[in-house]
């Protein structure tokens, strides 16, 4: 697949990839690489220059936009908020299920992820008197609710605190194995990545640097991404990236 906009350079240019059922992939790369667009073009946001996207070997732009709401579910980067509140903002989501109002199951679903995500002293608050971070977990929280057989996260720890990035990145790690679904996310933080992730995809000025299992994320990887002297030791069975300074540019 590649992407550009009309009448300019190519954002992404041949990324080529495979995830399946009860994975999460992790995009890594520097600012500007083209992640976002990536997953914009599996959301169908933008439409790629050339080459296909599938989902169960079906191309993306043949479902209808319902067939494709119950697919697919996108946290976006730009979390908006409004007068509604959290409960009526998660309701919202389970609209592709809906035929003339919402069922005591879609109340339940609701109900059943508010509890997940421990959101039950902000469920009746409008999405306008929230916190940032609040309204992180809420947005993630609306992407699951829709029951999606592929899950797209925009740095889903944005806002976050430390505590509440691993949280809720485990609880989306153990939902995506739990409902075997298939996670796709850009994250900017390679050790929660690396905590989370089965498959990474690393990109640089729109081009695929490197694509696999944990074991291409290698200190040879991270200077050619980041420009960092890094090492990848194991601490209580867990990878963790050890930064020990910048590349002189």
């Amino acid at each position: 697949m590649s992407f550009s906009y009309r009448d300019s350079k190519l954002i992404v240019k041949d990324i080529s990839f495979q995830v399946s059922s009860g994975e999460f992939l992790s995009i890594i790369g520097p600012n500007g690489s083209g992640k976002s667009t990536i997953l914009k073009c599996i959301a169908r946001l933008l439409k790629p220059s050339n080459g296909t996207i599938l989902i169960n070997f079906k191309d993306v732009s043949s479902y209808s936009p319902n067939e494709f709401a119950k697919e697919v579910s996108y946290s976006p980067q730009e979390l908006v908020r409004s007068q509604i509140s959290v409960f009526d903002a998660l309701l919202i989501s389970r609209k592709p299920y809906m035929r003339f109002s919402e069922s005591r199951e879609d109340i339940e679903k609701v109900e059943e992820i508010i509890e997940a995500f421990k959101l039950e002293e902000i469920a009746f608050k409008s999405l306008n008197s929230i916190s940032g971070g609040e309204l992180q977990k809420v947005w993630i929280a609306r992407a699951l609710v829709q029951e999606p057989n592929v899950l797209l996260l925009d740095e889903p720890t944005n806002n976050l605190d430390i505590y509440n990035q691993i949280e809720i990145m485990e609880l989306v790690k153990n939902w995506t194995k739990k409902r075997d679904i298939v996670t796709v996310g850009v994250l900017h933080d390679i050790n929660i990545a690396l905590r989370v992730s089965d498959k990474f995809l690393a990109v640089k000025n729109g081009l695929l640097i490197s694509y696999g299992g944990r074991e291409i994320l290698t200190p040879k990887l991270l200077k050619e991404l980041f420009r960092i002297k890094a090492d990848i030791l194991e601490i209580n069975g867990i990878p963790t990236v050890i930064i020990k300074g910048l590349e002189e540019v």
